[in-house]
């Protein structure tokens, strides 16, 4: 009886909710999620926004933490991986590339300071370095986004390589979009400007505004994963909350 009322439950778990595998998965993918809080005192070309006061909390790692969901882990594991099996595919297409390993791809600035990972380096027969960054999205759209743009340029004035290319490619339908970069100079160097005032405050424990276009009723007080901690602490101390500055 006890057998029978096992096989049971197993061949209603379909119905009555995620099977167990399903189940283990998420868990598994909840415990990887509480894995990725990173650390402060520095700037990721991946992760800058458009809101200084965003960039300041991120670099000193006084934001909340907020885990991404099961789905957004999947996808960034799903992206890792194909980051891997386009590195294979440039090989076996006879190009000279480099990068596919953290260890190889990390690029690094002391002032401001900025740690980040490129996606590859491919060069053509003139031995003309390019500078790849690969993206997915559902719209293969030519425009570039603010970020996009940003961390293209950033890596390519650190890298000094000043073409390459920004890769778009449709998840569901693997369409490729490449549009072909060059680096602003004037741009970059505007961005690690603004950077290097965000990096003084705070070491300097300054506080600085959020963006002029999140304010009460704007759009990005829905999208905006710390609206509520930003708008609640206006006149919070963030430097209690961070050794990041003190000797």
């Amino acid at each position: 009886m006890a057998i029978r009322k096992l096989i049971e439950n197993i061949n209603t778990s379909n119905y009555n909710g995620d099977p167990w595998f399903i189940k283990a998965i998420e868990r598994f993918f909840k415990t990887e999620a509480n894995k990725n809080e990173r650390d402060g005192g520095y700037f990721r070309p991946s992760g800058i926004t458009q809101c200084a006061r965003l960039n300041l909390y991120n670099y000193l790692n006084v934001a909340p933490f907020i885990p991404p969901d099961t789905a957004s882990m999947r996808r960034m594991i799903r992206g890792t991986e194909h980051h891997r099996i386009w590195y294979d595919i440039f090989v076996a297409a006879g190009i000279d590339v480099s990068g596919g390993d953290n260890e190889k791809t990390l690029v690094s600035m002391k002032h401001p300071t900025i740690y980040g990972h490129y996606d590859w380096i491919i060069k053509d027969r003139e031995k003309l370095e390019y500078l790849i960054e690969w993206k997915s999205s559902e719209y293969l759209n030519p425009k570039l986004s603010w970020e996009h743009k940003t961390q293209w340029n950033l890596y390519s004035y650190m890298l000094k390589i000043p073409r390459g290319f920004l890769i778009k490619e449709n998840p569901a339908t693997l369409e490729l979009l490449p549009i072909k970069m060059e680096l602003d100079k004037e741009y970059a160097e505007e961005i690690l400007s603004w950077l290097i005032m965000i990096e003084n405050a705070a070491l300097n424990k300054e506080m600085l505004d959020y963006a002029s276009s999140c304010g009460p009723g704007h759009p990005w007080r829905k999208t905006c994963s710390i609206y509520d901690f930003c708008h609640g602490n206006l006149g919070c101390n963030p430097w209690e909350l961070t050794k990041i500055g003190e000797d």
